[in-house]
């Protein structure tokens, strides 16, 4: 088991908050060599501002794209402060620009 850190913004306080409180049960990120030897059991430690979380991977799941990723997880477990798939997929374009089109998507589920 290895512990990888996952910094959140200022800006996402919310998205960390969901994770905190349970709502959002699935993080992603682009498939950077950094996450994409994430393996079920390893450890999240998630951090915004001074606040700290730590959540077990209990499933990684690698996606090409966006769409992919949406025809096999509920958005709502993804991003459950945004309001429809139609909005989620409008906010990856914003999150991730042209780096999910380069590297692909990797898929964490938290316990």
């Amino acid at each position: 088991m290895k512990k990888v850190v996952v910094r959140f913004r200022a800006a996402d306080r919310p998205v960390f908050d969901a994770i905190k409180n349970g709502d959002k049960t699935v993080e992603t990120r682009a498939a950077t060599p950094r996450y994409r030897g994430v393996q079920v059991s390893d450890v999240l430690v998630m951090l915004c501002g001074a606040d700290r979380l730590e959540k077990r991977v209990t499933s990684v799941h690698h996606f090409k794209d966006v769409s992919a990723l949406l025809d096999e997880v509920d958005w709502r477990k993804i991003a459950p402060e945004v309001g429809s798939r139609e909005a989620m997929l409008a906010s990856y374009e914003r999150w991730y620009g042209g780096k999910i089109d380069q590297l692909g998507l990797v898929a964490f589920g938290l316990a």
